[in-house]
């Protein structure tokens, strides 16, 4: 009798995790998709719109070293006009990773359960992969920029008459000290996510009764 009691009890618990656990999966997988739908919005604004702005002051230098008298100036204007340019006519072309990757994720399976367990595990590693991507993006990119802007600086130290190279010396710098400052919103969601994901809890126990056992389970936010 006991040992029927306590083979029951054995399938009700494992039943029951099975099903809670499986509840963790499918709230996972709605965190993971409201994250990933934010950071492929954030991602395609900023494209559009950093895109066309890079691209009209890239347009806009190009117009002053076409428009300007001195030859010094026309020749840093068209350089820093040129780099901002392409990169915005690039940025407004090509999407990337940052709004291809939130879309692989919302093409997955979520069914069976397996499916749904791989899809949160590679919509975590796709969160935590876009994270990396833009902190280190940020970082190089806020360096790099300092760099180049110190370049231009030292270039107008070198003679102060160009003022051309002043202006696009602090531009670059400016951009570049943000870049370092500011975290990125990719990295803001992985945070976001991770630490909810830590504050999920599953436990289950068994109680002695007089008469028997008493399985419980808990699942708290």
């Amino acid at each position: 009798m006991f040992q029927s009691f306590f083979k029951y009890l054995i399938i009700a618990i494992t039943s029951l995790s099975s099903v809670c656990l499986g509840s963790i999966d499918s709230s996972k997988e709605v965190r993971l998709k409201v994250h990933l739908s934010r950071i492929e919005s954030k991602a395609k604004s900023e494209r559009y719109w950093g895109g066309g702005t890079s691209l009209a002051i890239g347009v806009g230098l190009g117009v002053a070293a076409l428009s300007t008298d001195k030859p010094k100036d026309a020749t840093a204007y068209g350089i820093a006009g040129g780099v901002l340019g392409a990169a915005g006519l690039f940025s407004l072309l090509f999407p990337t990773e940052f709004e291809t990757g939130p879309q692989e994720f919302e093409k997955l399976p979520n069914s069976p359960d397996s499916a749904l367990k791989a899809k949160v595990a590679k919509g975590e590693s796709i969160l935590k992969g876009l994270s990396a991507k833009a902190k280190s993006r940020r970082v190089y990119g806020g360096i790099i920029s300092i760099a180049a802007g110190g370049a231009y600086l030292g270039w107008y130290a070198s003679d102060s008459s160009v003022d051309g190279r002043l202006y696009a010396g602090a531009i670059l710098a400016g951009s570049g000290i943000a870049s370092l400052l500011v975290q990125h919103w990719a990295e803001s969601e992985w945070e976001e996510y991770h630490r909810w994901s830590k504050e999920l809890a599953f436990s289950w126990d068994v109680m002695p009764l007089n008469s028997g056992a008493l399985a419980v389970a808990t699942w708290h936010l």
